[in-house]
């Protein structure tokens, strides 16, 4: 009935989690946590990463009402249906986030009717991309130490640093890995690694061009042709403000989820240093999605998608919910779609 991958909450059930890490999990509702008849979980210091769940990537939490909250922890690179969100829920309960980190493909929250988002998702001094409304909450790349190897400590000079508040109930003195909170300052770091001592908060830093580059090699930044991630998915998760993507020419082989105030263009040869001029070869850079289910492209509101074949949807080419994307010069071609 829950159908959480990692964790279901049942019939008045609200488990309390310190420490613990969810990950990589599959769940018809939710990747990682789904919480059903009245359960109400405390989820603190917690990692939750690289799930996969039909409605919330991380989380689904159902209309009976059920709470959940979340106190230092870090939600990250989980992937929901088309239609979902990283916490996804349905009607009349409230969501509660503090102290968090949340940075997914995607939409962060999305509840199933009506409107309110902000009373039922109620989150406070977290950084969340694309941005959300409360106190202290920041809408800047946590700049993690390596996230495509799983490691989500913060970098020196990340925003999340000595961001959070140390004020309210519950108290947490200590990090994930047992490490004091707050630290020697005084003040604590959002999600749920405390950084050393000697690291200082910086402000985001949004480079004005992202590069990708079909079979580049892996742990670059990119910041160049040279360092280009190797999918757009890696781009777009850095995406904290408006920012360009340059995709070099090649077939890139995932779901992409636009984000708000990207611009993703095509047709590159892999070594422009300026759009000027720029006449992509659409069918030479080409988003196939074949095998996964859903769509291949999904929408957001600001955002640009230009010069691309977009195909292989399970369901749909581009799928646009409560979205309004801008395509140009696109050839879509879906012949397994249903949608």
């Amino acid at each position: 009935e829950g159908s959480g991958g990692g964790i279901t909450c049942l019939e008045n059930s609200s488990p309390r989690l310190e420490g613990c890490q969810i990950l990589e999990n599959r769940g018809l509702n939710a990747g990682a946590l789904s919480c059903v008849n009245q359960s109400s979980p405390t989820l603190i210091n917690c990692v939750m990463a690289r799930n996969t769940g039909g409605w919330g990537g991380a989380a689904f939490i159902d209309d009976d009402p059920s709470r959940p909250n979340f106190i230092h922890c870090t939600i990250t690179d989980n992937t929901p249906g088309p239609a979902g969100a990283a916490v996804y829920g349905r009607e009349s309960q409230a969501v509660t986030l503090k102290n968090c980190i949340v940075w997914n493909p995607g939409p962060e929250f999305r509840k199933e009717t009506g409107q309110n988002w902000e009373r039922q998702f109620i989150v406070t001094y977290s950084s969340v991309q694309g941005g959300w409304p409360g106190v202290g909450n920041l809408s800047a790349y946590p700049q993690f130490v390596d996230s495509s190897q799983g490691d989500y400590h913060l970098r020196n000079a990340s925003p999340c640093i000595d961001s959070a508040t140390t004020a309210g109930k519950p108290i947490v003195d200590v990090d994930a890995e047992n490490r004091t909170r707050p630290g020697e300052d005084g003040l604590a770091d959002m999600g749920a690694f405390e950084s050393p001592p000697e690291f200082q908060p910086g402000g985001p830093v949004t480079p004005p061009v992202y590069y990708v580059r079909s079979g580049a090699e892996a742990g670059g930044d990119g910041l160049s042709w040279g360092t280009a991630f190797a999918s757009i998915g890696a781009a777009l998760s850095r995406v904290d403000a408006p920012v360009e993507i340059w995709v070099a020419v090649g077939t890139y082989r995932e779901c992409v989820w636009l984000e708000p105030s990207a611009s993703v263009f095509g047709g590159f040869r892999g070594t422009e240093t300026t759009r000027a001029g720029l006449n992509a070869p659409v069918p030479d850079t080409l988003i196939d999605a074949g095998g996964i289910h859903g769509a291949a492209v999904i929408g957001a509101n600001e955002a640009v998608l230009d010069g691309f074949t977009v195909t292989g949807g399970g369901e749909n080419g581009v799928l646009c919910l409560q979205s309004s994307p801008t395509l140009n010069r696109c050839v879509i071609t879906n012949p397994a779609g249903y949608g």
